[in-house]
């Protein structure tokens, strides 16, 4: 009798180690892939030359201005606040792990 009592208890004490061992395991794997599509989705949107290169108010704004901080500060102030790869980096600032 008590050894069927004892055997379901450890049992129940392996099953819950288990059960926990792989929950942690699961938590780690899940944490490291967001960590990594985060920094693949940063490295997208900073990494790329999009602003420089793709973005024509850039363009537009350093004709106008001479000097590069006017020009800049034009972007910022007019332009930059609706660009999707500028609001796409906020997003991963606000939510990155």
């Amino acid at each position: 009798m008590w050894t069927v009592v004892i055997c379901l208890f450890f049992g129940f004490l392996i099953g819950i180690a288990v059960t926990l061992g792989s929950r942690i395991g699961y938590d780690k794997m899940h944490n490291k892939r967001k960590r990594e599509w985060f920094e693949q989705m940063e490295e997208a949107l900073t990494g790329s030359d999009f602003c420089e290169m793709g973005c024509a108010y850039y363009e537009n704004c350093h004709k106008r201005n001479t000097n590069h901080k006017d020009a800049m500060d034009e972007l910022e102030h007019n332009y930059c606040f609706t660009c999707p790869i500028k609001m796409g980096t906020d997003l991963l600032e606000k939510y990155e792990v």
